[in-house]
């Protein structure tokens, strides 16, 4: 398990490059937060918004004065690593090359590199994450004889922002009335005042329009004079923090074809892309020859009456709004940055939320035979009173039921945690194949962890019956210190508390 382990990130974000790396590297320190780990941004160019940005989030920032991609990259690197004693690296951009990677190894540092386009002839790294659904093994043959590959949209990495919005999954096509425009971190080429252009062309129409621009767009004055000119309401937003609420809201949307697409397809946003850079080129093709997009092609060639076109088309089409809403959602299911967490980690399982569609598996745990013999009420649970208490907990903001999964997505068992001011209680159930394998003392320690930090609980309480001997064996195992007998329900229990350690005091 995790303790407290630095996971370094290197990146940067410039104009040329694009704020994309930083912020999905930001989603996987988020899950490595999740599961106890203390992430390390080490940046050599990072603008203040995304400073702010990371430091916000809980993440540590550390600047460095070096090239970009040069040795002393390499070697400064390696050197904070060993200091802060983080088991991996993880490789974000295109300015690091091969023998970038191969000091990084001589230094004794483990690597994942990020990756989109196979930028470099040879990757001697541990590990590899290409996000992109067009990602094949083929593409790195020339690695490492052990980097262990991971390969398309099963690990595309999305903010908590995205996943902390549980109505996303069933969000059915928006009001095509509400339209986002966002043309990435920096939109060099301006490609924004070309859709300003074609949005002026949609007269005598009932729209509602957002535009996102980067704090620093050279074009911002110009492009909020060519807004207020259009007969509909449009915002021009800057340095926005809320891009999950404004996906909520919009109904179809303009944008880039870098990371922001698989926000927009998590979120179910009917898409017109435009591709900015060449790394954007096979995305944007392989979404709109399934359906998932509208693709207008590369910046430079696309003229604002191609997108006045195709907004006009989305917009009149319901049919194919919902469409490709449905389609965009199949590829991402949101787990991508809890994957590569595990791997790096360590760790045999993760933890998600309980969803609906978990309802069944839930009851079945409930009802197995061995589960009620050690629960306080050892009758059969109903699937009627199983659906109501169920669709209550799921409402209920004062409790937690996590998923444990392992890394073949299987579902290893059930833990919830029913909080109460600083305290909480837990309960917790293992799938029958999978008892007697350690999962319990796993899911245990990680989901206390979790709790401790996210909900500020200071005290979790457990209550076993006495004859359960190998559940008062694992929470014992698991940091619980006997606290008194108890009679539950007529039953004789053992309450257990487990406290939260200093080492556990911050919040995100």
């Amino acid at each position: 398990m995790v303790e407290k382990k630095t996971l370094l990130i290197r990146a940067d974000a410039t104009p040329e490059m694009g704020s994309g790396h930083i912020m999905r590297c930001l989603a996987l320190a988020q899950a490595w937060k999740r599961i106890g780990g203390e992430p390390l941004f080490v940046s050599a160019a990072v603008p203040d918004v995304l400073a702010d940005r990371l430091r916000n989030s809980g993440v540590a920032l550390k600047g460095i004065s070096v090239e970009y991609g040069s040795e002393t990259d390499s070697a400064v690197t390696s050197a904070t690593a060993s200091v802060e004693h983080a088991d991996w690296c993880v490789i974000d951009g295109y300015q690091f090359t091969s023998r970038y990677y191969q000091l990084l190894k001589s230094c004794g540092s483990r690597v994942l590199v990020m990756d989109d386009v196979c930028h470099t002839d040879r990757y001697d790294v541990d590990a590899i994450l290409n996000q992109n659904p067009y990602a094949s093994e083929q593409v790195y043959r020339s690695r490492g004889s052990n980097a262990q590959l991971f390969l398309g949209t099963r690990y595309v990495l999305l903010r908590e922002e995205f996943l902390n919005c549980a109505d996303y999954r069933s969000k059915m096509a928006g009001s095509a009335a509400h339209i986002l425009v966002t043309m990435g971190g920096t939109d060099p080429w301006n490609m924004t005042a070309k859709v300003v252009t074609a949005l002026q062309s949609l007269r005598d129409m009932e729209l509602e329009c957002v535009i996102v621009l980067a704090g620093d767009h050279p074009q911002y004055e110009r492009i909020r004079a060519m807004a207020s000119g259009i007969s509909f309401p449009v915002t021009v937003e800057s340095n926005v923090s809320n891009m999950s609420d404004l996906m909520a809201w919009a109904g179809v949307a303009v944008s880039a074809a870098g990371s922001t697409v698989w926000e927009l397809l998590y979120t179910g946003i009917p898409s017109i892309l435009v591709v900015m850079a060449d790394n954007q080129l096979q995305i944007a093709d392989y979404l709109a020859n399934r359906g998932i997009a509208i693709n207008l092609g590369r910046h430079d060639e696309v003229a604002p009456e191609e997108i006045a076109y195709a907004l006009q088309r989305l917009l009149a089409q319901p049919a194919l709004r919902e469409s490709m809403a449905h389609n965009g959602r199949m590829p991402v299911d949101g787990y991508g940055a809890d994957r590569i967490a595990m791997y790096l980690s360590g760790n045999r399982i993760r933890l998600r939320k309980a969803c609906k569609d978990d309802e069944r598996l839930l009851w079945e745990w409930a009802n197995d035979p061995e589960v009620r013999s050690v629960s306080f009420t050892s009758d059969p649970i109903p699937w009627e009173d199983h659906v109501r208490w169920f669709d209550l907990k799921m409402q209920d903001p004062s409790c937690i039921i996590y998923i444990a999964v392992n890394p073949e997505d299987a579902a290893v068992g059930q833990i919830r945690y029913d909080l109460e001011e600083k305290d909480a209680v837990v309960s917790i159930s293992i799938d029958g194949q999978y008892r007697g394998k350690g999962y319990g003392r796993d899911m245990l320690e990680l989901s206390a962890a979790r709790i401790f930090r996210e909900r500020n609980v200071e005290r979790i309480h457990a209550y076993i019956k006495t004859d359960n001997e190998a559940s008062n064996r694992v929470f014992a195992k698991s940091g619980y210190e006997y606290y008194r007998q108890e009679t539950i329900r007529g039953f004789q229990a053992n309450h257990f508390i487990k406290e939260r350690k200093i080492s556990n005091e911050s919040v995100d």
